[in-house]
């Protein structure tokens, strides 16, 4: 979080740590920016899908507990190598916001490669 004050944003160890389940799909982090912007990271080498799937997992945790209802969600994937576009992350991105377009006040899916920088007064990615 570029820009943001050290108050401003917690950050939350998923993996391991909030969900210990070996079993368990579930994504790396999450930061939560004043209280109402929630991103959901996952650190992925090239199975962008199954980080879907992961951030997808971790979000009905959070949303069975009543925390994220309501709120503006960031499903950001950080992959090492870009994967293969043969069209099964669209169509994956397409279903995970249709399913959650009525249970947060909105989704965005967002992937970089390497690196990720989102900057708080702009409200976007910006490296």
């Amino acid at each position: 979080m570029k820009d943001a004050k050290i108050e401003e944003v917690e950050k939350h160890k998923i993996d391991g740590s909030i969900i210990n389940d070996t079993q368990s799909n579930k994504c790396d982090f999450l930061f939560i920016c004043n209280k109402q912007k929630f991103f959901f990271v996952e650190l992925k080498g090239t199975d962008i899908k199954h980080a879907l799937t992961q951030i997808d997992a971790t979000m009905q945790v959070f949303y069975k507990a009543g925390i994220i209802a309501n709120k503006d969600m960031r499903c950001c994937i950080v992959f090492t190598t870009y994967p293969k576009d043969n069209g099964t992350f669209r169509k994956e991105v397409i279903t995970l916001k249709k399913n959650w377009r009525n249970r947060v006040a909105n989704i965005e899916v967002i992937q970089k490669s390497k690196r990720m920088e989102y900057s708080v007064t702009q409200d976007k990615i910006i490296g």
